[in-house]
């Protein structure tokens, strides 16, 4: 009586091709893109294998099989039949946990349309992939062409879900790089804005500064002129530095409604 376990064990040890989902390229997709990792078990590995032995010409009978533990051509398709099911169940799971991976990160455009359309209908085909119709899949009646059709709705659904992910990633800096222009549009509004302040703070200081100047040197004239004239040229200069303070101060308030401060002069003779 051959060993419990037997079977499995030679044609797994019969297997010597990676499997399709092992292929180092796919790995490393998964990694990169999805931050996805799995390793494939030893009875979806064997699935290439049974392959090759259904299709094998001339045809393989059991006296292929007497001398290793499958000891017939049935067992061992037995052995294979249980690799159908076990593929079909792990590429279920992996299809299902790359969508979930795929939606993550997409909270900024979950409400867009185009979004929710691709991802509602691939979530409908993932769920929608079945393996009840391997369930009671007989050994003679087993067909390459199950594993083939597994193989190839992996495949199409595998191209959409990446697809959902470049939209996600797409979309999601898309809006990030939108939100950005918008702030650095607003500071620059703000700079601007200052900078004008800054500007009319700066014009009227001068004005101001100007008027100061002006009387100065008009008090200073006054003060070497005659005695009698010495008054007059001063109450006329007081005069022309308050019209000239006070228009200064009216632009101030004028191009920089914040400015409120008196800045009180005059306080002199």
């Amino acid at each position: 009586m051959a060993a419990k376990g037997g079977c499995q064990k030679y044609i797994a040890a019969e297997v010597k091709d990676a499997h399709y989902l092992e292929a180092d390229t796919l790995v490393a997709e998964w990694k990169e893109k999805f931050n996805y990792k799995r390793k494939v078990k030893k009875d979806v590995k064997m699935s290439k294998w049974c392959v090759d032995m259904i299709d094998a010409s001339p045809a393989k009978t059991d006296a292929d099989f007497k001398d290793t533990a499958c000891k017939t051509l049935e067992k061992t398709k037995k052995q294979c039949v249980k690799s159908l099911k076990a593929t079909c169940k792990f590429t279920r799971s992996t299809l299902r946990k790359l969508l979930k991976k795929a939606q993550k990160g997409s909270r900024k455009i979950r409400k867009e349309a185009t979004f929710k359309s691709t991802r509602d209908a691939l979530k409908t085909k993932v769920n929608a992939f079945s393996c009840k119709e391997h369930s009671k899949v007989k050994p003679a009646d087993l067909k390459s062409a199950a594993f083939a059709k597994i193989k190839t709705d992996f495949e199409a659904m595998y191209d959409e879900i990446t697809d959902l992910k470049d939209m996600v990633d797409t979309n999601v800096a898309a809006k990030d790089a939108k939100k950005k222009a918008h702030k650095d549009a607003l500071k620059a509004a703000a700079d601007a804005e200052d900078a004008c302040e800054d500007k009319a703070e700066t014009d009227g200081d001068a004005a101001e500064k100007a008027a100061k100047d002006a009387f100065a040197a008009a008090k200073t004239a006054a003060e070497a002129g005659p005695a009698d004239e010495k008054k007059a040229a001063i109450d006329a200069a007081k005069v022309i530095e308050k019209a000239a303070l006070t228009k200064a101060k009216e632009d101030k308030k004028i191009n920089n409604p914040q400015v409120t401060s008196d800045l009180p002069f005059l306080a002199r003779m």
